[in-house]
């Protein structure tokens, strides 16, 4: 049962490779945002990578997550501020993100807080993802000029919104176990590896929506 565990984790963690390869075939029918994602996507996949090195080493990989977070969060920051046309919306992006960064900074370098820290920025960055994700949503069913399920903002902000509303759940879930049974919290990650997945699938569907029109024009953008 362990190893089938870990075979599936480990195997839903390259899930990043299809949205990833849908992003490198269909460059020049992206804006820039889906392009920023593609690149976004590589990125996530080297930090999975030397993360799960690391733990088949038996090694502390603190290190890598703890600095994936804040560049995870920053491209992510990226794509929804190019998405967005609204000054108000992008004035509220920036603001959160530098106050993630300086609570970042504060934790990683003044507090100097290695190990366990990735709990908490991950709880924070959770909920900054589910609040960047609500925007772009609502900016996209809002959105009269294209139908919903042709709208690439509908897939990837769903496909994040799902990904990290769930991953908080998981996470406090995980807590708890832990204390209590702490042989079976790690058969929690499961649902981890599930969301990842969902995650990556729903990117690739809004990749998949640039293959029959031009390359992103103002109609698939937000109506803010």
């Amino acid at each position: 049962m362990e190893l089938i565990r870990q075979i599936f984790q480990y195997s839903t963690a390259f899930s990043t490779i299809l949205p990833f390869i849908a992003g490198i075939w269909l460059w020049k029918r992206l804006d820039i945002g889906l392009r920023i994602l593609t690149w976004s996507l590589f990125v996530i996949l080297l930090f999975d990578l030397a993360a799960m090195f690391l733990a088949l080493m038996s090694k502390s990989n603190a290190f890598v997550l703890n600095i994936y977070a804040p560049i995870e969060l920053f491209l992510f920051f990226l794509v929804f501020y190019l998405w967005s046309e609204s000054v108000n919306v992008k004035r509220s992006l920036l603001a959160t993100v530098i106050l993630f960064f300086i609570f970042w900074l504060l934790f990683w370098r003044v507090l100097d807080i290695k190990e366990g820290m990735y709990d908490l920025v991950l709880t924070v960055e959770s909920v900054l993802f589910v609040f960047f994700s609500v925007i772009a949503l609502f900016s996209a069913l809002n959105n009269d000029k294209l139908p919903v399920v042709k709208n690439p903002i509908f897939w990837v902000s769903s496909a994040l919104l799902i990904y990290f509303a769930g991953n908080l759940f998981v996470f406090a879930l995980i807590k708890e176990l832990s204390k209590e049974i702490p042989e079976q919290g790690k058969y929690i990650w499961i649902i981890h590896s599930l969301l990842n997945l969902t995650k990556n699938l729903f990117f690739l569907g809004g990749f998949l929506t640039c293959r029959k029109h031009s390359p992103f024009s103002s109609a698939v953008r937000s109506s803010s």
